[in-house]
């Protein structure tokens, strides 16, 4: 059984949603806890536990990356569907994702290394 592009791209999107809610409950359960140790340390009178409650409210930071990351990720995938639907004929759909992979998709972390397909360099 053949499936549209669009069922493609919302699969994709759906199991990206496992771990965008993944991180999000990480992050969530990170700040609060480091909260709890900063209130308790403070009750308790003790100053090195209120730096380990900070440190550990600030390792929320990465999770909030990674979920951009997966929401970008995700725009990216819904922004194929247009060239896609606009397409015509198979190879109007080639060209039009080779591009959007070229544009949206190649490395961008200076890493000197281009992903770009030949075709479209």
């Amino acid at each position: 059984m053949r499936r549209t592009a669009q069922e493609v791209i919302n699969e994709a999107i759906d199991e990206n949603r496992a771990n965008e809610m993944l991180l999000y409950g990480l992050s969530l359960i990170s700040f609060l806890l480091g909260v709890a140790v900063i209130v308790w340390s403070l009750y308790r009178n003790q100053p090195i536990a209120t730096l380990a409650g900070a440190i550990e409210s600030t390792l929320f930071a990465p999770a909030v990356y990674f979920i951009r990351q997966i929401r970008r990720e995700n725009i990216k995938l819904r922004l194929m569907e247009l060239p896609l639907s606009s397409a015509k004929t198979a190879e109007e759909a080639a060209k039009a994702i080779i591009t959007l992979f070229a544009e949206e998709f190649r490395d961008t972390k200076g890493r000197g290394t281009d992903v770009a397909p030949k075709t479209v360099r």
